[in-house]
């Protein structure tokens, strides 16, 4: 029997889902694939009871990433408002400044 340690899901920009773990003491990147056979291996520990994979972010990391977002999302409601209002101070519309810049 192979010993597996430190199992976690991973998701790449791409959509590609893997798991890393460590089998018999070597790091490894098991696709999700039944036809694997470390990914097969890998859940059989996990229908036994033998071994839980853990999920790529935390709840802390997920509320975190969540955080961040609105964040940018409210400082990018002020950048936008700031120029609106340089544009109005300016006496100028979108459509002008559109217009300038030749789009």
């Amino acid at each position: 029997m192979k010993n597996i340690l430190n199992a976690k899901y991973h998701q790449v920009d791409d959509g590609d889902k893997f798991i890393s773990a460590t089998i018999d003491g070597i790091e490894v990147s098991v696709p999700i694939d039944p036809a694997n056979r470390h990914y097969d291996l890998i859940m059989q520990e996990v229908d036994a009871g033998a071994l839980t994979i853990e999920p790529q972010y935390t709840e802390q990391e997920l509320d975190q990433m969540e955080a961040d977002a609105a964040a940018a999302e409210e400082a990018k409601a002020v950048a936008v408002a700031a120029a609106e209002a340089k544009l109005e101070a300016l006496g100028l519309t979108k459509e002008d400044l559109a217009a300038l810049l030749g789009s």
